[in-house]
């Protein structure tokens, strides 16, 4: 088999192994590895000019390269590589070789990747060599026998293409092709060309496997979104992911992207939607190795209307005071008021301020609506007549005295009443209690003080006072005074106090 047909067997049975190992693994980094790899070598030089020589044997190589790799694109290596060159050394009348075409290479190679950290890479390698062998040089003085074999050390630079592609997660698959040029001209074939170039090339074709002593990143996979399907306008629903968290490289950041504009954080997560409709819940899980997402849908419902709460404030207003509403509510936009008041007046604000023109006791009733259902709700108001400031203040009233022994009202009692009489007026919400009192000098002490109080209840009565605003009591005898006569006096009396 000639060497032309052996490299293109090899690279043959290397692209058929290429197209069956490719896969998205990811490659390692900060990681050392091995690199065993086999092929055919090519000599070309001062022995044979042509790339592909006739040279007696099979022209192959092996070697091994340990390195580490930095990052994913840049790696440094130190490799061994053993190659036999068939028409290296010079050939007999029967063209075999004369000496041994076996050459021992030491080579450091800096490689760069280019692409993406997963899939087929191609690269470029360069650095430089030692390379060492037996030499064959052919001398005039030794006749019969003109030719000495000697171990001679070659270097150099070298240059190579490639393109590595992933198996696993800590193992590639790579084809490649380097070159050496050799210096001096004759330290590898023993002969230096004076018309020629004044170097020698092998070059080496070959496949092999890189072997990561660390494995790569793992990317995350996510394996299921869990989380209501259904809610609620408003609602807040709760979420979570299952990824492959025993076997993906940490960190991972994880992303909810709610479909409504709005983003959130953790591998579990809580959201609510404003309006009713369908949205597409995406899950996103993302390391150094790349991102992975599920997806969910999600059904918003639309909330009726309905009243939590509603209140006035004040609650028992008089027919001056504004009273003003509020009410809490949930549902969807828009939602409608209708307030009753109860005495005919409405509203359709949401917090209407109405101010009550008749004292009396009212429901008013709350109607709420939406588009999806209406509620509704009462609550009563008292509803008092108007009192002037002086109402408020008023604590103590004018008593009235009476002659000894008499119940009769005389100008001087009925002048004190008459201011009682205006308050009562301005105050239609005040009661009073008319105590009726007696002296201790005085006869039937307990009639004529209830005989006192009834003479007042009659006065403020014919002034217009109702009746049922005055509670009227005798208390008999005022022992609480002194019994001169002007204690005596003032025990003659009737007291009106204010009641609320």
């Amino acid at each position: 088999m000639t060497r032309s047909l052996w490299i293109l067997t090899l690279f043959v049975i290397s692209g058929v192994l290429a197209q069956s190992v490719a896969a998205q693994a990811m490659r390692p980094e900060q990681s050392w590895y091995l690199r065993p790899h086999v092929g055919i070598s090519s000599y070309v030089g001062d022995q044979d000019k042509a790339f592909f020589s006739s040279g007696d044997g099979f022209p192959y190589n092996v070697g091994a390269e340990i390195g580490y790799q930095f990052s994913y694109p840049l790696s440094l290596g130190l490799g061994y590589q053993l190659g036999n060159y068939p028409g290296i050394s010079p050939l007999d009348a029967n063209d075999n070789s004369l000496g041994d075409d076996k050459r021992h290479t030491v080579r450091l190679l800096l490689r760069y990747m280019f692409g993406s950290e997963t899939g087929v890479a191609p690269y470029i390698q360069t650095g430089g060599h030692v390379t060492f062998g037996k030499v064959t040089r052919m001398t005039l003085n030794d006749v019969p026998d003109p030719f000495v074999e000697e171990t001679e050390t070659a270097f150099g630079a070298l240059l190579g293409l490639g393109v590595d592609i992933p198996v696993s997660n800590s193992l590639s698959f790579f084809i490649e092709g380097v070159t050496h040029p050799t210096f001096p001209d004759d330290a590898v074939d023993g002969r230096e060309d004076e018309d020629g170039a004044s170097f020698d090339l092998l070059t080496t074709l070959g496949a092999g496997l890189k072997i990561n002593f660390k494995s790569a990143y793992v990317a995350p996979e996510v394996l299921e979104v869990n989380g209501p399907e259904r809610l609620l306008a408003g609602e807040t629903g709760s979420y979570s992911a299952r990824i492959n968290a025993d076997r993906v490289t940490m960190p991972v950041e994880y992303r909810w992207d709610w479909g409504d504009g709005n983003m959130s954080t953790g591998i579990a997560a809580s959201h609510s939607y404003a309006r009713p409709g369908t949205y597409t819940i995406k899950f996103s899980a993302t390391n150094r190795a790349g991102t992975a997402s599920q997806t969910m849908r999600v059904d918003v419902l639309a909330i009726p209307a309905e009243i939590v709460t509603i209140s006035a404030n004040p609650t028992n207003p008089d027919t001056r005071t504004p009273v003003r509403f509020r009410s809490t509510v949930q549902g969807d936009p828009p939602l409608r008021y209708n307030w009753d008041f109860g005495d005919g007046g409405r509203s359709t604000e949401a917090e209407p301020v109405y101010t009550f023109n008749q004292p009396g006791t009212y429901t008013v009733t709350l109607n709420l609506s939406n588009d999806t259902g209406n509620d509704s709700r009462t609550l009563s108001i008292t509803v008092l007549p108007y009192e002037a400031e002086v109402c408020r203040e008023v604590t103590v009233m004018s008593s009235a005295y009476f002659d000894r022994n008499s119940s009769t009202l005389n100008d001087r009692a009925k002048l004190a009443l008459r201011d009682n009489v205006d308050i009562l007026a301005q105050c239609p919400n005040m009661d009073v209690r008319i105590v009726g009192h007696a002296g201790a000098d005085e006869r039937q002490q307990q009639r004529l003080s209830e005989d006192r109080a009834r003479a007042v209840e009659g006065y403020y009565a014919q002034q217009g006072i109702a009746r049922s605003r005055m509670l009227t009591v005798g208390e008999g005898a005022d022992n609480t005074l002194t019994s001169k006569k002007d204690g005596a006096s003032q025990a003659r009396r009737v007291d009106t106090i204010p009641m609320r």
